[in-house]
């Protein structure tokens, strides 16, 4: 072996100008070199290629003027305004009503239809509450605050003035 750290068998110096590559062909049984030419020199490596011309009309855009002191940044229309402190997993709907509901109405179902829950409200309008069990089982869960609203969010709030 020479010195130089580019010589290994089958590879020469730093272009691998030509070198050949060891292949084992099965039908002959044995390995065959095969000659292969340089690989094509990449233009301009390592430059730095100048940007392509811009095209008119399409600059940059230009940047949003500074907002006032003091102001803040209005929502646009139709987004929902959110409070601060409110959570997405929980409802807006007020858990007071819902227990209220449950109380005086829920034979009825009323406190189904209030939170989004049409199609049991339907059913424990049509079955008295479920035979008053379902309205008891209601009750009990929304006093520990396990009620869900038709969107599966928690009814955890006793005021909405968050």
């Amino acid at each position: 072996m020479s010195g130089s750290p580019y010589d290994y068998p089958g590879r020469s110096a730093p272009g691998y100008e030509n070198w050949t590559e060891r292949e084992y062909d099965w039908d002959l049984g044995r390995y065959t070199e095969t000659q292969q030419p340089a690989p094509p020199a990449q233009p301009g490596y390592g430059m730095q290629q100048p940007a392509p011309p811009a095209q008119p009309g399409y600059g940059m855009q230009q940047p949003a003027p500074p907002a006032q002191p003091g102001y803040a940044m209005q929502p646009s229309y139709g987004m929902p305004q959110y409070s601060v402190y409110r959570d997405p997993w929980t409802s807006p709907k007020n858990r007071l009503v819902a227990l209220l509901l449950c109380f005086f109405l829920g034979v009825l179902g009323i406190h189904r239809f209030y939170v989004g829950k049409i199609g049991t409200g339907i059913l424990w309008l049509l079955t008295g509450g479920l035979f008053f069990f379902g309205v008891l089982i209601d009750f009990l869960v929304i006093a520990f605050g396990g009620f869900t609203d038709g969107q599966a969010r928690k009814i955890s709030l006793w005021d909405t003035n968050v």
